[in-house]
């Protein structure tokens, strides 16, 4: 799904946060939110939402990767594959289905 540079808000990044956590999504599934100026608190609430899916590739700007995302991203068990894209963890190393 392509959001870069649609100006995606708080709002709409908690809908989609709540979207991505409910787990639903059964095909791998890529956002690409590059290109928009994604507050702390909603990088913070996608990770944790990427946290609690699988399959979910997320895009976003490389500057938005300060050393406390980066910590949300290990906390989570987020994979950055190359920079500015992480994918959600496997099922078996995710910190929600250990649960």
């Amino acid at each position: 799904m392509k959001l870069l540079a649609t100006q995606i808000g708080d709002d709409d990044v908690a809908a989609l946060a709540v979207a991505l956590a409910s787990g639903r999504n059964t095909r791998p599934l890529t956002l690409d939110l590059s290109e928009n100026e994604l507050t702390l608190a909603s990088i913070k609430l996608l990770l944790t939402a990427l946290g609690a899916c699988h399959n979910v590739t997320l895009y976003v700007n490389e500057d938005e990767l300060t050393p406390t995302i980066r910590a949300l991203m290990e906390q989570h068990h987020l994979v950055e594959t190359s920079v500015g894209v992480l994918v959600s963890p496997t099922r078996a190393s995710s910190p929600w289905h250990a649960m």
